[in-house]
């Protein structure tokens, strides 16, 4: 790492085989984060039940990090930084100005329909321009943007970490939500757009009693309850643990502040490093306003944790893996590979458990709770119909949420370890931000997201698979494979996809290399534990003019999750709708140090809070959409999440009974037979 500046990044491979620990602990402090992300140079495959090769593992709440979260009202961002010791201190609030880059782009974008070509290239270099000097503090792109570069190690582009097989070299983490939109889009107040009813409603003088949350106040605000999350919220993961399960290879990396007078000598006693940190958090916590990056203030306290994290991890996945190669020594890892040892017995376990054959849906069983019952929710797929119809749009998205109430689920990171094992997905990840600076908004996201959103690599290369198309699983392979071909041969789903490809081609297409853009795979079949799924490829190489905020923010929010147009398609459905998405629909992944980025789209996910569960759902509707077969496709993709949540009550369950069975046990040495899901130190294995 390089003296001169004030942070670099340290990066430090375990022991070889570490990787075996895949399942391994999350500390879950304040903010911590285990994502799951293809490697460079992955495709889509036709069956995704192995996962992918990079599992990444990290946490906030140190001396090196920062949290930033966003709310769309008020456009309020809260900047907290990491007092070193799990959790956060609030630094300053800061409100966006209501005039954003957004808007000017939008208009001109407008104006260019009646410019002459060269009016059209005068404005759009004058658009460049202006993209990045007056506004660049005016969106939350642009935040996230500063927030990186603020924190930016000064050898992220060392040869040493270029050659890493991964593109997460430390960064930013965390999620976007569906509300963010008003962000990307610019939309105006729901209240005061002329444009939230239809044009037959317009021309008629009537409004949408099906739809409306004015018209319907009852479920627009059970509705609004649900979401209570942020609207945004990431943070500077100083201390990551990456898995490589093809090369069975774990890493460490460090990004800590670095001094150039620092000496490695270090002879601070306790007393004084405690007090050295009581200053260094005081002085955060007292150095408000202002809109420039944090200050960093470096001690030797931060090297010292930096340097003994990184033994201390190594050595905590050294002890964890050790025990799943059945040995003590080191000669008992050289053999280890991904097709031995507790991670196949693991599978096969689960599969006697029944994880992917259970029945179709559980939403009764669970006494979920859903925003719109079966009538609402076909009401509302008639008349996504009716708008098609008049030519509103072509494609709508419509959701629905259901809800669980009540602590049915103490430890998500539990449930999380049994939705991530039954229903393996490429672009999985759990998020938890619990701690005192969350106080009483505690809550936790846990993705089996199949879909990607948004990749780019180092070389500046992006990347989005857009899913539409969905098919329940056969219950042999012979059926399987009809029902294969019946999606490959659909009309309606060719459709659908093709509107959302068209879409994602047009969002990339204002950011990248005129030209680049292209189409590798369309409609290529994905199979997964419950669903088949049709996935198209889109890719293009990222304009000089532009960084990674900026292609995220011109295609947010995913095009699958609105409709096409996008625009018009997000106004129609926030009145069929009736409340806010919250998070889900929006996007959870990393911004790299590097320039890479990887993010999903939220979709199979459950949003946790210690009182109760929601999890969004939903499905494109155009004109030839039958609406019980659209409402029954609602259904089944939260197959795999209700699948996971019956293994967990069979889990909870059955050691509720083994506590109970040893308590009135008189006999010690007795043995308990039972079919149990057994939470050994970090990994969850399920055993018999």
């Amino acid at each position: 790492s390089s003296s001169s500046s004030s942070s670099s990044s340290s990066v430090s491979p375990s022991r070889e085989e570490a990787a075996k620990t895949q399942n391994g602990h999350n500390n879950t402090k304040t903010s911590s984060s285990s994502v799951s992300s293809s490697g460079a140079g992955s495709s889509s495959s036709s069956s995704c039940l192995k996962g992918a090769r990079f599992s990444y593992m990290g946490g906030g709440g140190g001396p090196g990090s920062v949290l930033l979260t966003y709310s769309c009202q008020d456009r309020r961002i809260q900047i907290a930084q990491g007092d070193g010791m799990g959790d956060y201190v609030a630094v300053r609030t800061k409100y966006l100005s209501k005039q954003n880059r957004g808007n000017e782009t939008n208009n001109n974008e407008r104006n260019n329909n009646t410019s002459s070509p060269s009016e059209t290239h005068s404005r759009q270099q004058q658009q460049q321009k202006c993209a990045t000097t007056d506004s660049e503090d005016e969106d939350l792109f642009s935040e996230i943007t500063r927030l990186i570069d603020s924190r930016r190690p000064s050898n992220i582009q060392d040869p040493a970490i270029r050659r890493l097989p991964f593109e997460f070299d430390g960064g930013v983490v965390g999620y976007i939500g569906y509300e963010v939109k008003s962000e990307s889009l610019n939309e105006e107040n729901a209240k005061e757009s002329s444009r939230s009813s239809t044009w037959r409603e317009r021309s008629t003088g009537s409004s949408s009693g099906s739809g409306s949350s004015s018209s319907n106040s009852k479920f627009g605000s059970a509705a609004e309850e649900w979401a209570t999350q942020p609207d945004a919220c990431v943070f500077v993961s100083d201390r990551t643990i990456v898995f490589d399960h093809q090369e069975q290879t774990c890493y460490l990396i460090l990004i800590h502040p670095s001094n150039n007078n620092h000496n490695h000598n270090h002879n601070h006693n306790h007393q004084n490093n405690h007090t050295d940190r009581e200053r260094v958090v005081k002085q955060r916590a007292e150095s408000k306003g202002g809109g420039g990056p944090l200050e960093r203030k470096e001690t030797s306290l931060d090297v010292e944790e930096g340097e003994a994290w990184l033994k201390r991890a190594a050595a905590t996945i050294w002890d964890l893996a050790r025990p799943l190669c059945g040995g003590d020594g080191d000669d008992d890892f050289k053999g280890l590979n991904a097709s031995s040892g507790g991670r196949r017995a693991c599978r096969g376990s689960l599969s006697g458990q029944g994880g992917s054959s259970l029945e179709n849906n559980s939403v009764k069983k669970r006494g979920a709770l859903a925003r719109w019952k079966h009538k609402e929710y076909v009401q509302r797929i008639k008349r996504c119909g009716d708008i098609i119809t008049d030519g509103e749009s072509y494609e709508l998205c419509l959701t629905n949420q259901l809800r669980i109430e009540g602590e049915s689920v103490k430890d998500p990171l539990d449930l999380y370890m049994l939705l991530r094992t039954s229903n393996p997905a490429p672009y999985a990840g759990f998020l938890s931000f619990r701690g005192k600076f969350f106080q009483n908004n505690e809550f936790c996201i846990l993705s089996s997201s199949p879909e990607r959103f948004i990749r780019i690599n180092r070389n500046r290369e992006v990347e989005s698979k857009p899913i539409k198309g969905t098919r329940p699983r056969g219950r042999n392979q012979i059926e399987d494979d009809a029902i294969v071909q019946d999606l490959k041969g659909s009309e309606k789903d060719f459709a659908e996809n093709l509107m959302i490809v068209d879409l994602t081609r047009n969002d990339l297409g204002r950011v990248c290399i005129p030209g680049s853009v292209r189409v590798p795979k369309l409609m290529h079949v994905e199979t997964y534990a419950t669903v088949h799924q049709l996935v198209s490829t889109v890719t293009g190489v990222v304009g000089p003019a532009a960084n990674p905020s900026d292609v995220v923010r011109a295609a947010f929010p995913p095009g699958s999750m609105t409709g096409a147009p996008k625009r018009r398609s997000t106004e129609v459905l926030a009145t069929l709708e009736g409340g806010r998405r919250g998070i889900y629909s929006g996007c959870i992944g990393f911004f790299g140090f590097g320039g890479a980025v990887d993010l999903n789209v939220v979709i199979r996910t459950i949003i946790w809070t210690p009182d109760m569960m929601t999890i969004g759902t939903g499905g494109a509707i155009v004109h030839m959409s039958d609406p019980e077969e659209e409402h029954a496709e609602m259904l089944l993709k939260t197959r795999a999440i209700f699948n996971a949540l019956e293994l967990y009550d069979r889990h909870t369950n059955t050691q509720q009974r083994k506590i109970k069975m040893e308590k009135n046990n008189k006999n010690k040495n007795a043995v308990v037979i039972d079919n149990t899901v057994s939470r050994i130190s970090a990994p969850l294995l399920l055993q018999k």
